[in-house]
């Protein structure tokens, strides 16, 4: 995994050599140049922005994702709900309940199946969710996004418009 940083707060992560590079969510409220970056293991890192700001990832380089704890209520079922709006241009909201406390990962991928973003990978109590996606990085299509753990998964389809 190599990660590499540049302006307008932006990073970018790789798992494959280079072959590609995916944009992580980071501080949007921050426009500043990335000055620092730095792992001491596979998972755990920091990086330093121009106007004083430290960051901390334990995921690998998934910095910042908007997920809102909507109730800390256990729900009866593990459940993905379908995004709103949809279709949609650049943000839709997805919804989701966790009924058991664990590692949960919501990836992105496109009509091929291939990966094309992920959303949040993160260790999660249980509750009713909600997060914020923005799809500035997808052109124009349909695409799938699934909510999974070691021993569940659900997957819903989505459409961007741009």
């Amino acid at each position: 995994m190599d990660i590499i940083g540049g302006g307008l707060n932006t990073l970018y992560k790789t798992t494959n050599g280079g072959i590609n590079f995916y944009r992580q969510k980071t501080d949007s409220s921050s426009f500043a140049f990335i000055s620092s970056i730095s792992f001491i293991d596979g998972l755990t890192g920091w990086y330093c922005c121009a106007v004083g700001r430290i960051y901390k990832t334990t995921t690998g380089g998934q910095w910042i994702t908007n997920i809102e704890l909507n109730s800390a209520e256990v729900p009866e079922a593990f459940e993905l709900q379908q995004n709103y709006p949809n279709p949609f241009n650049n943000s839709t909201e997805i919804g989701f309940s966790i009924k058991n406390h664990g590692h949960y990962r919501l990836e992105v991928f496109d009509v091929l199946g291939q990966y094309a973003d992920i959303i949040f990978d993160r260790v999660i109590l249980p509750g009713v969710y909600s997060v914020s996606y923005e799809a500035s990085n997808l052109s124009s299509g349909v695409y799938f996004y699934r909510l999974y753990s070691n021993e569940l998964h659900k997957a819903r389809k989505f459409v961007v418009t741009k």
